[in-house]
């Protein structure tokens, strides 16, 4: 319960970070927060499956 109320939390957060829906001005943002955000969302989809193999990302 604890991980999965924690990774609910970190997705709430990522999505905000990603759509940065709350304003209309350009803003400075931290671009390795941007690219974490946008692995986390998409963390499932980079796993192996019947139809395609993992894709690892290396830093």
């Amino acid at each position: 319960m604890k991980v999965a109320s924690e990774r609910i939390k970190d997705i709430s957060i990522s999505l905000c970070t990603f759509c940065r829906a709350d304003t209309t001005e350009k803003v400075a943002c931290n671009l390795h927060e941007g690219i974490e955000s946008t692995l986390l969302i998409l963390k499932y989809r980079l796993k192996a499956n019947e139809k395609h193999l993992a894709i690892e990302v290396k830093d």
